[in-house]
């Protein structure tokens, strides 16, 4: 049987069908995309995956044609098999199976599904041709009808990984020295390993982004020409295509007004804040600071205004708007950076400081592109035009409520470089709960991060929130946090509005706030140091079962694969970080 594999749900196959029909097609963790060239190239198509993202078995329809369309229908035979499986990855089958009609038949059926018809229109007229190894399939298919731009990524060979660990036995005066030493360390990697690319789009007038943090360059709107040039570069590795990545999806409860007399919100009592703030020798996140990578932040919201940084080195906007002031146009930034820093006791470090880069727009989507800037302007943040980068400004604790798809390392060389220059990355270990295996990425990053799941007010787990082991069988999440009913501050207008939203999104500030205040008793602690503390100290106590046990693993041992080591607990954790434990 003949095999081909996929790699990082990125890589294309290709089959001719007969000898007037071609076939081509590429993966996503959550997608299959196809384009049918019959006669004529027809447009690309997308058809949705299986709801379940634990899906295995993944085979294809049959393809009926006519004049102006083409039909997908269940077909008798199956010539090809597309499957996923969570060790080896997504790989093509070559059935031995003969076709049941001279009709170029392809199969294509998600699990469960038990009726299926797509149509795809007609496109222009093009000649289409096997892309370069070094092209995307998915941007081959892009650029193989005329006029077709994209916006792309190229990519360098080798890692940033040997930049970083120059640093790793190497000790700096301050952190802000430390960042500046490898930001420029990365620099100079991308102008030696990038020149000849940059070279070649200098001479055509061609605008570009450089990613010094993953050794990549952007580029908006490039065609097929120009990319067929890039591939030819010897230094160029690879070719991709922009993709999209999104919000953790949340439910909105409802907007909702101040409550009169409040001292704190029910997931900041739960997770004993106002205990932490007053231990002998604690504090409240003062002298840390704290970024969020989402949809913007409202910053004249009453609980925000006071401990906002400031627009300069505090503020960037790479959506297309780019605008040079702080703006939220969907709440979701807002309503997490508030869990984080909010003052009148919505907020986990109401002391600590924040900074906010707006990768995400109004519907809450953005993309890899805008995320990668993004997390190098939190490793050296910039003016608002991204100009006159100053790297002794960066956060102690980066908190992102943003993901999707499994298994995607695409932000790994991101992570990795927050790591090197002692920036604790936060995630959220993302909402397909309540199944096994459906932690989120970059939550279930190999680099190394704190994934947090969502518990509710009696203890439970949110029924929303994923759960481990990733599809490498690795547990997450890390810990977990309140992310259901959470009330914060929200984006709407005037001074004083809030919002009672549920998700990990939600669960994850509150763990990015505990970490606040371990930076602000001690900058120094590494990423490792404040997983292990607040892993340690996590309440164990009353924490609700729900009986799955995924991955094997009993849920009245701590950690499991439903709430990783349990609850975290600020007090607990600050107290441990007090006594030097």
């Amino acid at each position: 049987m003949d095999q081909i594999t996929f790699r990082d749900y990125q890589t294309s196959w290709k089959v001719q069908s007969s000898s007037r029909h071609w076939i081509s097609a590429y993966a996503t963790q959550s997608d299959t995309y196809l384009q049918i060239i019959h006669n004529r190239p027809l447009k690309i198509s997308r058809i949705p995956d299986s709801i379940n993202p634990t899906w295995y078995y993944h085979p294809l329809y049959g393809i009926e044609s006519s004049i102006d369309k083409l039909t997908f229908t269940r077909a008798w035979s199956r010539k090809f098999h597309l499957t996923h499986h969570p060790a080896v990855g997504i790989f093509l089958q070559k059935a031995p199976v003969p076709r049941s009609s001279t009709q170029s038949r392809l199969l294509l059926r998600p699990i469960a599904m038990s009726k299926f018809v797509l149509l795809l229109a007609l496109a222009a007229t093009a000649v289409y041709a096997a892309p370069s190894s070094k092209i995307e399939a998915r941007l081959a298919a892009t650029l193989a009808f005329s006029s077709s731009t994209a916006n792309v990524l190229v990519s360098f060979p080798g890692t940033t990984g040997p930049v970083l660990a120059r640093f790793e036995k190497t000790t700096f005066a301050t952190r802000g020295a430390r960042a500046t030493a490898i930001a420029d360390a990365l620099r100079a990697n991308s102008v030696q390993a990038q020149s000849e690319a940059r070279a070649l789009l200098d001479s055509a007038s061609i605008s570009y982004e450089v990613f010094w943090i993953t050794n990549q360059i952007y580029i908006r709107n490039a065609d097929a020409a120009l990319v067929s040039k890039l591939a030819g570069l010897q230094s160029v590795a690879e070719i991709s295509q922009e993709f999209e990545v999104s919000v953790i999806p949340h439910h909105i409860e409802g907007q909702t007004a101040r409550k009169a007399g409040i001292l704190a919100e029910w997931g900041v009592e739960n997770i004993e804040a106002p205990a932490a703030w007053a231990l002998p020798g604690g504090n409240n996140g003062a002298g840390a600071i704290v970024a969020g990578i989402d949809t913007g932040v409202h910053a004249t919201h009453i609980d925000l205004a006071d401990n906002f940084v400031g627009t300069n080195y505090g503020w960037r906007d790479v959506t297309l708007f780019g605008t040079q002031t702080p703006r939220d146009d969907n709440g979701h930034g807002t309503h997490t950076m508030g869990t984080i820093v909010g003052a009148n006791g919505i907020g986990v470090a109401p002391g600590a400081r924040w900074i906010a880069c707006k990768a995400l727009s109004a519907q809450g989507s953005g993309t890899n592109a805008g995320l990668i800037s993004c997390g190098q302007w939190v490793a050296c943040p910039t003016l608002p035009n991204g100009q006159s980068p100053d790297c002794t400004k960066i956060p102690h604790v980066v908190s992102n409520s943003w993901g999707g798809g499994q298994a995607n390392p695409f932000y790994n060389e991101v992570i990795n470089t927050w790591h090197s220059m002692n920036i604790v990355p936060i995630f959220a270990n993302g909402n397909s709960g309540p199944a096994c295996t459906t932690a989120n990425s970059p939550a279930d990053s190999l680099a190394g991060v704190i994934g947090v799941g969502a518990t509710t007010d009696t203890n439970g787990l949110a029924s929303f929130s994923s759960k481990g082991p990733t599809i490498g069988g690795r547990p997450k999440p890390d810990i977990s946090a309140p992310g259901q009913n959470i009330r914060s501050a929200w984006h709407t207008p005037g001074t004083n509005a809030y919002n009672t939203i549920s998700g990990t999104s939600m669960a994850a500030p509150h763990v990015a706030g505990v970490a606040a205040l371990l930076k602000a008793h001690n900058s120094d602690l590494t990423w490792e140091q404040i997983n292990a503390n607040m892993n340690s100290n996590a309440n164990t106590q009353n924490v609700v079962p729900t009986g799955q046990n995924c991955g094997g693993v009993d849920e009245s041992i701590f950690p499991n694969m439903a709430f990783g080591s349990g609850i975290v607990n600020a007090r607990a954790s600050l107290a441990a970080a007090i006594a030097g434990k």
